[in-house]
């Protein structure tokens, strides 16, 4: 799951130095832009080959899908709430269950951060609830 609060630190790829600007001259009017990343893209040939196929098979099947136009609801806080374990445990640095779900929804905290949850299989089944509505 990526949130805003792990965004940031997930960034491949920082800059690009641009090498050379020159005419296209097999389609005059355009640009050739010759540039080189700051970090080699050979790990990341293979994700973009994958999505790639990925991108390709939904459009083979396009016939088949269906949009999905509704809204969805974002989850409140209560709904949240009414998830964790509510033990007000204080290890996720929470004083409470109540301000740990608003700052779930708020993106401040992540859902790993509570502890239980994690570690009790009997919250299993909530943890995975929680992770498809966040």
């Amino acid at each position: 799951m990526i949130n805003r609060a792990t965004a940031a630190s997930i960034v491949f790829l920082e800059s690009i130095s641009l090498l050379r600007i020159l005419p296209c001259l097999a389609e005059p009017g355009k640009t050739i832009v010759i540039g080189k990343p700051d970090r080699p893209l050979t790990v990341v040939i293979p994700f973009l080959a994958a999505l790639r196929d990925a991108i390709n098979a939904t459009w083979e099947h396009r016939h088949q899908l269906k949009p999905a136009t509704d809204k969805k609801q974002a989850p409140r806080h209560l709904d949240v709430f009414a998830l964790l374990p509510q033990t007000n445990c204080r290890q996720c640095g929470e004083a409470t269950c109540l301000a740990f779900a608003v700052n779930l929804i708020l993106g401040n905290r992540l859902l790993e951060e509570c502890i239980p949850l994690q570690r009790d299989a009997a919250y299993n089944e909530r943890r995975a609830t929680l992770e498809a509505m966040l």
